[in-house]
């Protein structure tokens, strides 16, 4: 079995589906920042670079909430179109993904010689 190299760098993560593009581009303008007061020597520019770095933290929070906001309005409005045309579908997975719940799928079970019970259990379970 061959294994792939290892990446260096910033780990990926999975995007959540409100936020934009623009909120996106935020933290890597605010890393840059980061970047710069850790190689400034000055303590009157770090101070400066400091005050900017705080400001970008608070502007990105704000982007991200206001994201969410929208996010939520919009899936509320799905929400309603789809109750008062009778789309129960719709409306349940729109609430199931507001509320964040999953439904843990099933695990397959196995006998001694690597068999799967699952169709049996399910013959023994349901008359």
């Amino acid at each position: 079995m061959s294994r792939q190299p290892r990446k260096s760098g910033i780990r990926s993560k999975k995007n959540k589906p409100w936020i934009s593009g623009e909120t996106f581009k935020a933290p890597l303008q605010r890393r840059k920042l980061k970047e710069t007061i850790n190689t400034s020597r000055s303590t009157r520019i770090k101070s400066n670079l400091e005050a900017k770095y705080r400001l970008k933290d608070k502007e990105i929070k704000r982007l991200a909430r206001r994201d969410k906001r929208k996010f939520v309005n919009d899936m509320a409005t799905k929400v309603e179109e789809a109750a008062c045309s009778g789309d129960m579908k719709t409306l349940f997975s729109i609430t199931k993904q507001l509320c964040n719940e999953n439904n843990p799928q099933g695990n397959i079970i196995r006998d001694k010689s690597n068999n799967s019970l699952t169709e049996d259990k399910l013959k023994r379970w349901i008359p």
